[in-house]
């Protein structure tokens, strides 16, 4: 069975002779690593049949763009046509890949669903049965671990401050930033569908490991729904009371999504939430994705703010001002939201995972630890 949603003979055409699936992740993306007739590393991306042709074609010029100034951080779109695509690729040298993090692999060819033809004479995707697909560069390099030094962390935000500085070519804003604007619309979604009553008993049929974390996350959202709400509904309307710089960032750069090589990083990984936003939006996410212990969490939260203010070549001494306390209030919104959020998946919605039951309980207890320190 062929689990690469996309025509084989099409691949074929553009020299690639075969494909392994990457482990997938809890966002369901569907990766293959390609193997190439010229030996370049290439990632195929499958996107979500929901993704549209203009939100495609935006993230693909974005990145083409950001790509000349930063080409060591983003990666290249190649064109899914033989004769441009065979220009662009020579022979690269030797890059270091984790088997750990790939699984079955198949040679081509095999049957497959038909490809429905390009969008465009200068396409840089295509269509299929499963959406549209691309063809990217693979960038080397490993997540940092959940527990990284403090120095590693550091060196993944003055990557973002290169990054905000190439995106912010595509122009700038003064407005409400849709971090508060997106966080205060489902802050009403989860209470409207959660309420302060969620019954343990609607857990969901799981390994007792992750329907204890469930019961426990449960538990913490019940007692602290209608404190938590006020809370981040008074802090958020607080941060939004004059417009703020905006312009394109990642929106979700978590530790998984900058990869490190030789202790440098050595590419960003996800543009799918790429939108216009503040920056510190993108610092709350990576700051607030790694494990550190309480008594230094403090001194984390203001060494990358200084850090973030000092190398950003965007902001202005009001956006500095306003940014020190806000990435650690956006951070606290996002834990209670992302709780409630994974509640509504596995309890209301009973969505399936394609990973460990462990990996989601492991999950679910952090973001129920974090709520529980916060509330």
């Amino acid at each position: 069975m062929n689990p690469c949603p996309v025509d084989v003979s099409v691949l074929e055409a553009l020299g690639v002779y075969r494909v392994i699936p990457f482990a997938q992740g809890m966002s369901g993306a569907k990766v293959f690593r390609c193997e190439h007739s010229s030996g370049w590393p290439l990632v195929l991306r499958v996107w979500s049949p929901e993704l549209t042709e203009p939100r495609l074609s935006e993230i693909t010029r974005l990145m083409t763009v950001i790509r000349s100034e930063l080409p060591l951080l983003v990666p290249r779109v190649f064109p899914l046509q033989p004769i441009a695509l065979s220009h662009m690729l020579k022979p690269p040298a030797a890059t270091e890949l984790d088997p750990a993090k790939l699984t079955v692999e198949f040679d081509l060819p095999v049957e497959a669903p038909s490809l429905h033809g390009s969008l465009s004479t200068q396409t840089l995707w295509s269509h299929c049965d499963a959406g549209y697909w691309q063809l990217l560069e693979l960038m080397p390099g490993e997540p940092l671990p959940e527990e990284a030094e403090e120095d590693c962390i550091m060196v993944g935000v003055d990557a973002l401050c290169r990054l905000h500085a190439a995106m912010s070519w595509f122009g700038q804003k003064r407005e409400m930033p849709l971090a508060i604007r997106s966080r205060l619309r489902r802050l009403d979604q989860l209470h409207d569908i959660l309420g302060q009553n969620l019954a343990v008993g609607r857990s969901l049929e799981a390994p007792e490991l992750l329907s204890h974390a469930v019961a426990k996350a449960i538990s913490i959202w019940n007692q602290n729904a209608v404190r938590m709400k006020t809370k981040l509904f008074l802090q958020l309307t607080a941060d939004s009371s004059q417009p703020m710089l905006t312009h394109y960032v990642l929106r979700d750069i978590h530790r998984e999504n900058l990869l490190f090589h030789d202790g440098q990083p050595s590419g960003f990984f996800d543009f799918d939430a790429v939108r216009v936003d503040t920056p510190w939006a993108d610092l709350a996410r990576w700051i607030g994705s790694f494990s550190v212990p309480d008594q230094v969490n403090d001194s984390l939260w203001s060494a990358a703010c200084e850090r973030f203010a000092s190398h950003h070549s965007t902001l202005g001494q009001g956006d500095i001002n306003w940014g020190h306390g806000f990435a650690r209030r956006l951070h606290e919104a996002t834990s209670w939201i992302s709780l409630g959020n994974w509640l509504v998946w596995l309890c209301i919605e009973k969505r399936r995972f394609a990973v460990p039951a462990e990996l989601i309980a492991d999950r679910v207890n952090r973001l129920a630890a974090s709520v529980a320190s916060i509330a």
